[in-house]
């Protein structure tokens, strides 16, 4: 976990950014531009200085990043990686749209707010609407992803966390495949076990 405190906030200003887009790979906010060049350098220190930390006895090789406003940061990243700044891998993990289109969350009042300038679909029902935005922004994290040269994999939450164990091994053993993964730490029946709890 690392500590933000000191990045700028910058999810109002990518919503504002998000408001005037039909497309979410468009140029980002400066704001979002410094907040990720701060947030690499926060990776770099701790990655760096990680020998005798975290019980780790070797620095890893690649870091996870999952970030809500990860999504509206592709084209910078992309623009970082196209520069040979950071190597960037999108694992593009997606939970099934219409459990998002019942979910009360901020992403409803995101398609509130949003909607209108993402698609242009004749629709009064909220949840279809819903499923309708989340289906475009996730092919647009694709697209994006597609147009930066940028290494893509897109992942069913579902599979993840399916009863089914060799659908759930098949979807684990394919991650580890697409991040280079040649001998994971953790054993798979570890792993199941551990996605077994989250059933």
């Amino acid at each position: 976990n690392m500590d933000y405190t000191g990045l700028p906030d910058i999810i109002e200003k990518l919503d504002e950014s998000a408001k005037h887009a039909h497309h979410i790979c468009t140029p980002v906010h400066e704001a979002a531009q410094v907040y990720i060049q701060q947030a690499l350098n926060d990776i770099q220190y701790r990655v760096s200085g990680c020998v005798g930390h975290y019980n780790r006895t070797t620095c890893p090789g690649m870091v996870a990043w999952k970030h809500a406003a990860l999504a509206s940061m592709l084209p910078e990243l992309g623009r970082l990686h196209a520069a040979g700044v950071v190597n960037v891998k999108v694992l593009h993990v997606v939970r099934d749209g219409r459990d998002m289109a019942l979910k009360k969350s901020r992403f409803g009042k995101e398609v509130e707010r949003l909607w209108e300038h993402k698609l242009d679909v004749d629709e009064d029902n909220d949840n279809v609407r819903n499923m309708h935005l989340w289906s475009a922004l996730n092919m647009q994290v694709a697209e994006c992803a597609a147009r930066s040269n940028m290494s893509y994999a897109f992942v069913r939450m579902e599979d993840l966390v399916t009863s089914d164990l060799h659908t759930r091994t098949q979807t684990i053993q394919r991650v580890h495949h697409f991040l280079g993964i040649q001998k994971p730490e953790t054993p798979m029946p570890q792993l199941l076990k551990i996605f077994d709890q989250k059933l």
